[in-house]
């Protein structure tokens, strides 16, 4: 069965890597919940301010969430589309029988 994203696709990769920081993963988690700014994200997580506005640069530049401005504040909030190319590689490979999914794995 033939995987319908490409899994050389540079968008894959670029998701895969912002994806890929436990940080980056609990801000998302977060976001998720409700739309949040950077000083609101950091009273809730262990990392310092400067941190979380990093985080949240590459993930806006990566197309997972969108800072928009709401009563003169910068909040931030994930992308309706965002996760659609992960989600469609992860189903194409949960579909693969396990031989297959084994090959993928050790490739």
């Amino acid at each position: 069965m033939e995987s319908p994203v490409d899994p050389d696709d540079l968008r894959l990769d670029m998701l895969l890597n912002l994806i890929a920081s436990a940080e980056r993963r609990r801000i998302l988690a977060l976001l998720i919940q409700q739309p949040r700014t950077a000083t609101e994200l950091s009273g809730v997580l262990p990392i310092s301010r400067q941190a979380v506005s990093r985080h949240l640069n590459l993930l806006v530049h990566g197309g997972l969430i969108e800072p928009r401005t709401l009563a003169r504040r910068l909040v931030y909030d994930v992308t309706a589309s965002s996760l659609e190319i992960a989600r469609t590689y992860i189903d194409s490979v949960q579909r693969l029988s396990a031989p297959a999914r084994l090959r993928l794995v050790q490739a």
